[in-house]
């Protein structure tokens, strides 16, 4: 069996999980392979979105706990007798 290398890649969904994995294979591939993002949104109303990414990311990392917070909260046990 031959390996065949990826020359297409097409993400469908142009929301935040979409465009992250459109940006991450970009900077992964570089230009081994084309990337596609297939989004019904308007360019102007891409835009806008884009213009707005940055701060949807930074309000979904407040709200997600510290390491040290999750690992308290979760994973903590009670002394034995």
């Amino acid at each position: 069996m031959s390996i065949v290398p990826v020359k297409d890649i097409v993400i469908v969904g142009g929301g935040t999980a979409g465009w992250m994995t459109a940006a991450a294979f970009s900077k992964l591939m570089g230009n081994a392979c084309r990337i596609r993002l297939v989004d019904l949104r308007s360019k102007q109303e891409i835009r806008e979105y884009l213009g707005n990414i940055e701060s949807v990311i930074q309000k979904c990392v407040d709200l997600m706990p510290t390491h040290e917070q999750y690992i308290a909260q979760h994973c903590s046990s009670k002394a034995r007798e």
